[in-house]
């Protein structure tokens, strides 16, 4: 019954937003055709297209502001303050119960969102099983995951985000320009202003990327085009596909070597070294060994799971443990305190910036014993 009226509230605010912004901007959506009659996930797959999505790395956290523990069975959830490498925060949280994306999943797919559009989103909570009726659907900057989402639900749902905290749909510019086209996306674009915006903006991120921005078959919605990229740019959209720049974990850092290690667990598929749930992407069967990631502990097999003693974090999709003080990045030496700013990743280890005093543990925090100033955004520490 509690599960039933979830649902029934859900399906109403939806039913209520569609409603008010189609009556607030008054677009006609019955004359529109569409271009992807099949729908966009239907007719591409961003996956084709994104070489470099973020990387990241996430730790728990108590504060569950951005958690919507409704779609939790026994309202019980994990909070994973999640940072990406090209600098947005967001909590993913993930149901303890059967959850439908695991962790590693969520943060992989939402790496392939653009930053321009995942920064507007707060939070992300992925519903239980047990409560999951496939879809998803975004209120107040949290985006609920009610099923296996694939890149197009998580830039839709994103978009949504960034549409409501700016107010874009309904504006009198986006409706004029929607009232100047003879066509949207697809038939799910009809919903609402709110539901063409969104996925306006996952076309668009096909278009850029696939190379197709000045195909005539756009040219029917080439007014709503043009609005949404005033504010999602085709290099905002770019990022997803540079040359890669990821790095690798210097051989002279005191840490396991970048290669996969293994204890000699015998396995001959994935599934056999608990490479699912929790376990989710840090151990494979290798060879007919059970290996795990670089710097995880533990055989790999599915009684004794690989676990990372410090932070998990991501490079071109394969996860690194980092322990305290190890790094490949400077964003990874961030740790939330004021003294986060004057630390850098040097020859693989957290240190002081030049200048600084101290080692940068939280114990022995870097200090300007000089004048401190700030160049281009760096700081620096003149004796």
């Amino acid at each position: 019954q509690l599960q039933n009226i979830q649902l029934q509230k859900i399906k109403m605010m939806k039913k209520v937003i569609a409603l008010g912004m189609v009556a607030t901007v008054g677009a006609q959506f019955s004359s529109k055709s569409v271009v992807f009659p099949n729908g966009l996930s239907e007719s591409f797959s961003l996956n084709s297209y994104i070489t470099t999505p973020a990387g990241y790395s996430y730790t728990i956290t108590g504060d569950k502001s951005y958690c919507d523990l409704s779609v939790c069975q026994g309202y019980s959830a994990t909070a994973y303050r999640t940072t990406f490498t090209d600098g947005t925060i967001n909590d993913l949280c993930i149901c303890n119960a059967e959850p439908v994306m695991s962790i590693e999943v969520t943060a992989q797919r939402f790496a392939k969102v653009a930053s321009k559009v995942r920064s507007n989103v707060n939070g992300i909570t992925v519903a239980s099983q047990s409560l999951a009726t496939g879809g998803a659907y975004s209120m107040e900057d949290i985006i609920r995951m009610l099923g296996d989402a694939n890149t197009e639900v998580f830039t839709h749902e994103a978009a949504h985000s960034l549409d409501g905290r700016h107010g874009y749909s309904g504006t009198p510019e986006f409706a004029a320009a929607l009232n100047a086209d003879t066509c949207v996306p697809d038939d799910y674009a009809k919903s609402s202003n709110a539901e063409d915006f969104a996925q306006l903006v996952v076309t668009w991120t096909y278009m850029v990327l696939s190379g197709t921005v000045n195909d005539a078959r756009f040219n029917c919605m080439r007014n709503q085009l043009n609005f949404v990229k005033q504010y999602y740019s085709e290099s905002d959209v770019r990022t997803l596909a540079q040359a890669s720049t990821a790095t690798v974990v210097p051989t002279s850092v005191s840490n396991p070597p970048a290669t996969s290690t293994s204890n000699g667990a015998s396995c001959t598929q994935d599934y056999e070294c608990g490479s699912f749930g929790q376990n989710y992407g840090y151990s494979r069967c290798i060879s007919g060994q059970c290996r795990c990631g670089t710097g995880f502990s533990g055989s790999g097999s599915a009684s004794d799971l690989c676990r990372c003693d410090g932070t998990v974090s991501y490079t071109s999709g394969t996860p690194v443990c980092l322990t305290a003080g190890v790094c490949q990045e400077d964003w990874q030496c961030y740790d939330g305190a004021t003294n986060s700013q004057f630390v850098r990743c040097s020859s693989g280890r957290c240190t002081c910036r030049d200048g600084f005093q101290g080692s940068g543990r939280p114990d022995d925090k870097c200090r300007c014993q000089g004048t401190q100033y700030w160049l281009n955004g760096v700081p620096y520490c003149s004796q």
